[in-house]
C-alpha cells in the first residue's frame, strides 16, 4: 500500500542518514509501493488479437496499452507516466488489438489526471488468425496427380490427370462460419500456365460458391455467396477438368474469407491437413422443375416426382462440358431410367439399379440429361462420374440449380422385362432395347406383358413400332392385343421386320392391353434386338425405352 503523511501521499522515498530505505507499517511494505498486477487473457482473431483483463479499471483511472517487440517493453512502476505521446493508446471497447506473433502487449491503469500508473500487466501476443478460412494439405499421388503445399502455403499440382473432372476434397471447420453469412471465394495462379482448374465450395453436398481458371476463357477468379441458414458440412473441392493434362507443378493461391470483397491472399492457418481425398463427382446438372401440378424436386436422397404418370420424365439441358474420356453412368435406385445425349456422343440409356461405362470420343458441350420416372414411392438416384467405377453411394449432382429443366410426358407406353417363355428368351439391354433369342414352340408362341390401362384413352389412335431388325419371314413379330369387357380380342395387330409399324384405334370398352413378342406362322431361330415403342398418334417418333418390369408371361 502507498505511504501517506497527514493524508497526503509521500511522493519521495523515505531516507535515513541520506540513504533510501524500505518503509514498513504493521509489518507491511508501504515503500516502495508494489501496485497491483493486471492479469490479461489473449486470444487470436482474424488479423489480430482480442484482450480481456480480469480486473476492472481502478477508480479515478483509465486503461491504456502499448505493443512492443519482446525485450523492448517499457519499465512501469508506481507513478510512471504513461502518455499517448510515448505510444500508449486508450483501451479499445472491443478489446481488439493488432500485433505480430511474439510481440508484448503492456496494459496499464493510469490516473485520469497525470496518467500515472496504478496497475500494470503484460502478455505475449499469439499469431493472428488468417482471414483465409480454408484448410488443406498434401494428398498422395492418385490417378496421376500429386497435391502438395509450397513454402508460401499455396496448393501445388504435379503430374498428369488420368480422369476428367478429377477432384480433390477437404472438409472445412464449420465452426469458423456463420450460417446465413456472406463469404467470398477467390483463386489466383502464382505463375502463368494454369491448367483448367475450378474451385468449388459445397455445403451439405450442394454447390454454394465456385471460381474458374480455364485456359482459353475469361477466368472467373472470385465469387461472393451467402451460406444457407443451416450448415451440416462444408468442404473445399479443387477440380481438374480435362484428363491427360500435365499440371506442370503450377501453384494456386486459394482464399475464402468473410464479406463481399476479395482481399490480398493470406496463408491459411492449416496447410498440413491430412484428410484430403480424391472424390468422385456426379457430373449431372439438375434442378427443380414445375409444370402446373407436375413437378420434380431435388433433395439429398435423389429426385422425386409429383403428379407425373409412369414413364413421364424431366429433361435438363445446360449440362457441364464433358471432355473426351471414359465415364460411368447409372441409377442407384431400383426404378427410373437415365438418358444422356449430346452431339458427338449419341444417346446412352441406363435403367434402375444398373450402370454402364461409356466412352466419349470428342468433347461434348451440349449434353442433355433425362430422368424417366416409373415408381413414385422412391426417389431416382442418377449419376455420371468420370472413370470406369460406379459409386457405392449416391453423390449429389454437381449442380442442383439448373434452370433449364422441363417436364416431358411419356412417349413409349410399353412395358417389358427379362423373360423366357415358349422357346423365346427376352433380355433387356442397357439402352432399354430387347434382345430376343431362341426358337418359338409352335406358331404365334412367345412372351406377353400386360400394359397399364390408365395410360390409354378410348377412341384414340396409337402406333406400335419395333425399329430396324432382321429375321426370317414369319419368325418374329411384335404385337398388341386388346380385349374388351366381353373377353373378345378387339385388336390384334403386329409389326414385323418387313412392316415396321402398325396402327390401331382403342375400343371404347377395352378391358386389357397386352404387348407380345412372338413368332408368326413360321417359327425359326432368331437372334435379334428390338426397340419397340407404343405411342399415341399416327407418327413414329424417336424411340425411348419403355418401362422395364420383372419377367413376363406366356403368350400365344
Amino acid at each position: 500500500m502507498p505511504a501517506y503523511l497527514n493524508g497526503k501521499l509521500i511522493e519521495s522515498p523515505p531516507l535515513m542518514n541520506g540513504v533510501q530505505v524500505n518503509a514498513l507499517y504493521n509489518g507491511l511494505m508501504v515503500w516502495p509501493y508494489r501496485f497491483p498486477a493486471l492479469f490479461i487473457r489473449v486470444m487470436a482473431r482474424v488479423d489480430g488479437q482480442s484482450l480481456m483483463v480480469e480486473q476492472s479499471v481502478m477508480a479515478k483511472c483509465h486503461r491504456r496499452y502499448l505493443i512492443t517487440d519482446a525485450g523492448s517493453e517499457p519499465i512501469v512502476e508506481y507513478d510512471t507516466v504513461c502518455r499517448k505521446a510515448d505510444g500508449w493508446t486508450d483501451w479499445p471497447e472491443s478489446g481488439e488489438v493488432s500485433g505480430a506473433e511474439g510481440q508484448i502487449v503492456s496494459v496499464v491503469d493510469c490516473t485520469t489526471a497525470g496518467a500515472k500508473a496504478r496497475a500494470y500487466g503484460t502478455a505475449v501476443l499469439p499469431k493472428p488468425l488468417s482471414r483465409n478460412l480454408l484448410q488443406y494439405g498434401p494428398v498422395a499421388e492418385t490417378d496421376g496427380v500429386t497435391v502438395g503445399v509450397d513454402g508460401e502455403g499455396a496448393v501445388t499440382l504435379t503430374g498428369t490427370t488420368t480422369k476428367t473432372w478429377q477432384t480433390v476434397k477437404w472438409d472445412l471447420d464449420k465452426s469458423k462460419f456463420v450460417p446465413g453469412g456472406t463469404y467470398t471465394l477467390s483463386q489466383n495462379p502464382k505463375v502463368d500456365g494454369y491448367r483448367n482448374i475450378q474451385t468449388w465450395i459445397y455445403v451439405d453436398g450442394v454447390t454454394v460458391g465456385r471460381t474458374d481458371l480455364l485456359s482459353g476463357e475469361e477466368a472467373k477468379e472470385r465469387d461472393t455467396f451467402t451460406l444457407p441458414d443451416v450448415i451440416g458440412t462444408i468442404s473445399l473441392n479443387l477440380r481438374m477438368i480435362n484428363n491427360n493434362t500435365d499440371q506442370g507443378g503450377v501453384a494456386y493461391k486459394l482464399q475464402l474469407e468473410a464479406g463481399d470483397v476479395a482481399t490480398a491472399w493470406q496463408r491459411p492457418d492449416v496447410t498440413d491437413l491430412d484428410q484430403g481425398v480424391i472424390a468422385a463427382v456426379n457430373l449431372l446438372s439438375v434442378g427443380p422443375v414445375a409444370d402446373g401440378d407436375k413437378s420434380v424436386a431435388v433433395a439429398a436422397d435423389g429426385l422425386t416426382a409429383t403428379g407425373l404418370a409412369a414413364g413421364d420424365k424431366a429433361v435438363w439441358s445446360n449440362q457441364v462440358s464433358l471432355p473426351a474420356g471414359t465415364y460411368t453412368m447409372g441409377n442407384l435406385a431400383p426404378s427410373g431410367t437415365v438418358v444422356l445425349s449430346g452431339t458427338g456422343m449419341g444417346t446412352e440409356i441406363v435403367n434402375g439399379g444398373a450402370s454402364r461405362t461409356i466412352t466419349i470420343a470428342e468433347d461434348v458441350a451440349d449434353a442433355t440429361a433425362e430422368v424417366q420416372f416409373w415408381n413414385f414411392g422412391q426417389p431416382v438416384k442418377p449419376y455420371l462420374v468420370s472413370g470406369d467405377t460406379a459409386p457405392a453411394e449416391y453423390i449429389r449432382p454437381i449442380s442442383e440449380t439448373n434452370g433449364g429443366g422441363a417436364i416431358d410426358l411419356r412417349t413409349n407406353l410399353l412395358r417389358y422385362g427379362d423373360a423366357t417363355e415358349n422357346g423365346l428368351t427376352c433380355t433387356v439391354l442397357d439402352d432399354g432395347g430387347v434382345h430376343i433369342t431362341g426358337t418359338a414352340v409352335g406358331s404365334w408362341g412367345g412372351v406377353r406383358w400386360f400394359l397399364d390401362n390408365a395410360l390409354f384413352q378410348p377412341g384414340a389412335t396409337y402406333t406400335l413400332s419395333g425399329g430396324v431388325y432382321d429375321a426370317p419371314a414369319g419368325a418374329l413379330l411384335g404385337s398388341i392385343v386388346v380385349k374388351t369387357t366381353s373377353g373378345a380380342a378387339a385388336v390384334d395387330t403386329s409389326f414385323s421386320y418387313e412392316s415396321r409399324s402398325t396402327r390401331f384405334t382403342m375400343p371404347d370398352d377395352f378391358s386389357s392391353i397386352e404387348f407380345r413378342i412372338r413368332s408368326g406362322s413360321a417359327p425359326a431361330s432368331v437372334d435379334v434386338v428390338l426397340h419397340p415403342q407404343l405411342e399415341i398418334g399416327t407418327v413414329v417418333t424417336t424411340w425411348e425405352p419403355g418401362e422395364v418390369v420383372a419377367g413376363g408371361g406366356a403368350g400365344g
